[in-house]
């Protein structure tokens, strides 16, 4: 038995299928089409409301050469100022017909192409410009998404070359502080305390710039860092991040006062973490000689913002350098009484700018400082 096959339609009658259906197309678009259509269309309601309105009917082509010339130019729209001249010349003598420029002498066939072509050229000359204008903002736009690409294929290579010279660097360093650390352990006896000082001074200084290198990945990685915003409670932030620093607390016998309970906020967790571990770990870093430490969060709300407060009683921040302080690896203390890498804010700053947010610090030198992390509030606020 014979196999049956279904019929397939032949290749070119797809294809002059489609080639039928784009001509029909391109010939809807066509300036030419739309012009001999307004004109017709114009001649088609002269003719038949000319009885009640022919004082008015005229007004029918001018609005078809400004059709006309907005579909292709100010030349279509001549065009079709002449296609409607042509049926009025034809009919002049004709008054029953009662089309309106014929109907009111030749002054009237006159003045009403003259308005016709005008405008048609006007409204040819804004089509113009605008086509101009949008093939320049389509140029502007693929251009900035060329820059675009560009940009960010640079950033790529920027941060994989980054980890490579970061990765290569610590290597050394840590070869550097460990020699430094054998050669000090093992011949001690034999060296003078000037070259104790000095091997001591190259691990650490070994050391911190690997504290730099580490940070300033960390800085680096915020920007591809993907944010998971949810509703997240700042109750559950300041607890795991004072769990955290609970041997700080404990060593430095400092005090945390919290007005609980703090509330809900739109935001990342790890980010959020990352911010108030990096504000308290300065309030229990930067404190004043003979005086306890205390530390004071609480939170404010308001219809457009959620405000977290974190103040301390520490060495405090002249005014002057209150924006220097966000920006990486700025120090104003002295690196053997406060040690650290000065980039624990602008961390801080960057993670907060993810998330829509800002931070600030009102402070004095001496008295204390008080941060300030502002977020969006997304959450509707009752008024009483």
């Amino acid at each position: 038995m014979a196999a049956s096959h279904t019929a397939k339609p032949l290749a070119w009658f797809h294809g002059s299928k489609h080639l039928v259906t784009n001509r029909r197309l391109a010939l809807k678009l066509s300036p030419f089409y739309i012009t001999v259509l307004a004109t017709c269309i114009a001649f088609g309601l002269d003719l038949s409301l000319g009885t009640f309105a022919s004082e008015a009917t005229d007004a029918f082509y001018i609005i078809a050469a400004a059709a006309s010339a907005y579909a292709g130019g100010w030349r279509f729209g001549v065009v079709s100022v002449g296609l409607g001249l042509l049926p009025n010349v034809a009919l002049f003598n004709s008054p029953h017909y009662s089309l309106a420029i014929g109907a009111y002498g030749w002054e009237h066939i006159i003045v009403t192409s003259i308005i016709a072509v005008i405008l048609a050229y006007l409204v040819g000359r804004l089509r113009k410009e605008q086509h101009a204008l949008q093939t320049l903002n389509n140029q502007l736009e693929h251009r900035v998404s060329l820059r675009t690409a560009e940009l960010e294929e640079s950033n790529r290579q920027l941060e994989a070359f980054c980890h490579t010279l970061a990765h290569d660097l610590r290597a050394p360093l840590r070869a550097i502080q460990g020699f430094s650390e054998i050669t000090l352990a093992e011949n001690a006896e034999h060296m003078s305390e000037d070259g104790k000082q000095a091997l001591t001074r190259i691990g650490n200084s070994a050391e911190m710039m690997g504290r730099l290198i580490f940070d300033l990945l960390g800085y680096t990685a915020i920007q591809r860092t993907k944010v998971a915003v949810a509703q997240t409670s700042l109750q559950q932030v300041v607890d795991r991040a004072l769990a955290i620093l609970a041997p700080e607390i404990h060593e430095k016998k400092a005090t945390v006062q919290i007005d609980a309970p703090l509330p809900v906020v739109t935001g990342d967790f790890v980010l959020l973490e990352q911010i108030v571990l990096s504000i308290l770990t300065n309030a229990l870093k930067f404190t004043r000689d003979n005086i306890r430490t205390e530390i004071r969060i609480w939170a404010e709300s308001s219809a457009s913002s959620i405000r977290l407060a974190i103040e301390d009683n520490g060495i405090g921040i002249d005014p002057q350098y209150h924006e220097r302080i966000f920006g990486p690896f700025q120090r104003l203390d002295s690196l053997a009484k406060y040690p650290g890498t000065g980039i624990g804010l602008a961390i801080a700053k960057k993670s907060l700018e993810r998330l829509g947010g800002k931070i600030s610090v009102e402070s004095h030198f001496n008295k204390g400082s008080r941060f300030w992390i502002e977020l969006p509030n997304s959450q509707p606020t009752s008024v009483e």
